[in-house]
């Protein structure tokens, strides 16, 4: 016989060991500033083309453009989307085109030449980690004028960190 006073004893912390699961840790998602989401349109707004021609790092710009010009207009986990200027067409199946908001009929270097990142970003200067989309009625092809700081302008990189956002036809 072999040593049963251990055996069961084992056996016992064996079976509530494997009872016992970890629970993944829950991180809630950032909450957003409560006068992110505008009721009316700011006065003096600017097209994203007439922005990025003049503004420098660091000016309070006032924006307007809609969500298109690219497959993936927001960021998935990150308060961040993209903002196309006016000019840019959405585009319909029959064109070739996935989804409308994606532009594809216009080259990738005018879209992106016309384009501004729109982001949320905390007290640590990064984007807040929760998704933009849905927020205060925001989704593809919807017309918004933003309020913001640039915050980055190099070849091709040019970002604005908004502190308010106005969503036209949008239930703020």
């Amino acid at each position: 016989m072999r040593h049963p006073r251990f055996v069961i004893p084992l056996l016992l912390l064996t079976l509530i060991g494997c009872a016992v699961e970890e629970s993944p840790v829950q991180t809630a998602a950032p909450d957003l500033p409560p006068s992110l989401f505008l009721t009316s349109p700011p006065a003096n707004a600017r097209s994203v083309a007439e922005v990025k021609e003049s503004a420098a790092l660091g000016d309070e710009v006032v924006i307007a453009g809609q969500l298109v010009g690219n497959r993936q207009i927001f960021v998935e986990g990150a308060a961040t989307f993209i903002l196309g200027d006016h000019s840019i067409e959405a585009c319909h199946p029959e064109e070739g085109c996935d989804t409308p908001w994606d532009a594809c009929c216009t080259p990738i270097t005018e879209r992106r030449a016309l384009s501004a990142t729109i982001q949320v970003v905390g007290e640590d200067g990064k984007p807040l980690r929760t998704s933009l989309k849905g927020r205060g009625a925001l989704s593809e092809l919807k017309q918004v004028v933003v309020v913001g700081k640039v915050s980055q302008r190099s070849e091709g990189v040019f970002v604005v960190d908004a502190s308010g956002i106005f969503v036209a036809g949008g239930d703020s």
